[in-house]
């Protein structure tokens, strides 16, 4: 019985203890990460769009009014985020990310009976408490105690299924609007998130690896002397504490970084609305009526090049955090410089596409930043103070950046290429600053 609680380390011919190997359980984690971000995420992120007009057009409400909803997600996900993560930090997981579930469920559930929209926000606090411990903590808390190799790698391929599921569950919410009522699409789309939401928070989900006997993924044993022996708390492990952390200048490169890698997500959303000014003017050589074929090609394209972008930057992150960077960054400068310049069709939709990168970065980037800068010791409560100026950046951008571009689209472009030069230089500067704080044992 001991042998199946604790199995026996491998040892190489030469006596020196070999990574620990991938495991059925290791691959359920993983499992956890794609259904968490292909259905809850998906459905609360990815797809809301869907809903503006049938709604709108229902209640008799203004689209502004409707698109509310999902800025109240963002700024109570933002409220909630440290909350959320000191109950990840100390308690079972299970427990933790099952009630998120139910709460986005039952979020979804009651906007197919609202006949207010005021009522709508109700259901955007219920979504915005939940949806901010799966969407940006599980993952990364999942992967950062479960994984000591590839974590990057595995952390892009779970988020790029976020992509995956926001065309999924589009093509199947628009049959059911279309087939039945919007009414009944929300109640579709509470019990897919019930469903796919509690298999992987229940059944594939465990907290560490030292609840079964098991160790992260690629750690060799001088690592494993550090949580060996969990006894039902939270295995030893080593890292910056939160403490130091808060208290240093990495920690406000990190979230000024971060704040502005979400914010340049609105400009990514605004392309279409970019391209329909230029079709409406004549521009670039597209017209009003090939302006709206364009727009959807280049947000498929978009959608594309990000779900690979994750998987890619995740990769490229394990082995150098600065290329990982460069290459988001490059990426995010040229899709600028080809919007800027606005000479031709094919240079705005490249431009498109490359958005796709940046769009990719915050999820990404972001959590494999932090984690190579503090350690797995309180990655979980400092990614959470994160996420606070990431959502509510988001939110606070959507209004900045429609502003700007309603004034000028140059001034848009503008600012956002002056952004991506802050973020990136301050986003180097987190990473080289961070090897020089101190780390412990806790």
């Amino acid at each position: 019985m001991n042998s199946l609680a604790n199995p026996p380390t491998k040892v190489s011919e030469d006596g020196s203890n070999i990574r620990e190997p991938m495991t059925c359980r290791h691959w359920l984690i993983i499992v956890a990460g794609v259904l968490i971000a292909f259905g809850p995420c998906a459905l609360v992120y990815n797809v809301w769009s869907i809903f503006v007009v049938p709604v709108s057009s229902s209640l008799g409400v203004a689209s502004s009014q409707f698109t509310f909803f999902i800025t109240l997600v963002y700024l109570v996900g933002g409220i909630a985020a440290p909350f959320a993560g000191n109950l990840l930090q100390k308690h079972d997981l299970r427990i933790v990310l099952s009630v998120s579930v139910v709460m986005v469920a039952l979020g979804l559930f009651l906007c197919s009976f609202w006949d207010r929209i005021y009522l709508f926000y109700v259901s955007g606090v219920l979504v915005g408490f939940g949806i901010v411990s799966l969407m940006f903590l599980a993952i990364p808390t999942l992967i950062n105690r479960w994984f000591s190799e590839r974590a990057g790698l595995f952390m892009g391929i779970c988020f790029a299924m976020s992509g995956v599921g926001g065309a999924v569950w589009s093509m199947v919410g628009g049959l059911i609007i279309d087939a039945l009522s919007w009414r009944v699409a929300y109640q579709v789309f509470s019990a897919l998130v019930l469903v796919i939401g509690l298999f992987a928070t229940l059944v594939c989900v465990r907290s560490y690896p030292d609840e079964v006997g098991l160790r992260p993924f690629g750690v060799r044993l001088s690592s494993r002397d550090a949580s060996s022996g969990h006894d039902g708390k939270r295995p030893r492990v080593c890292g910056v504490s939160a403490l130091v952390m808060f208290r240093s200048p990495v920690f406000y490169l990190l979230i000024l970084s971060m704040g502005i890698f979400n914010s340049l997500t609105v400009t990514v959303n605004l392309y279409a609305t970019y391209i329909h000014h230029l079709g409406a003017l004549g521009l670039a050589g597209i017209t009003p009526e090939g302006a709206v074929m364009m727009a959807s090609v280049t947000a498929s394209c978009l959608m594309a090049v990000s779900a690979g972008s994750k998987v890619l930057l995740g990769a490229i992150s394990d082995k150098s955090m600065i290329g990982a960077l460069v290459i988001a960054f490059v990426g995010g400068g040229v899709r600028i410089c080809c919007m800027f310049g606005s000479s031709s069709p094919e240079l705005i939709m490249l431009g498109g596409a490359l958005g796709g990168i940046l769009y990719a970065a915050i999820d990404a980037l972001a959590p494999s930043i932090t984690r190579q800068i503090v350690g797995p010791r309180d990655y979980t409560i400092i990614y959470s103070r994160v996420a606070i100026v990431v959502n509510l950046a988001g939110a606070a951008a959507a209004t900045v950046f429609a502003a700007v571009a309603e004034a000028s689209w140059e001034a848009e472009w503008a600012m956002s290429l002056l952004l991506v030069a802050v973020a990136f230089v301050s986003c180097v500067a987190a990473v080289r600053l961070g090897r020089n704080l101190e780390q412990t044992i806790e």
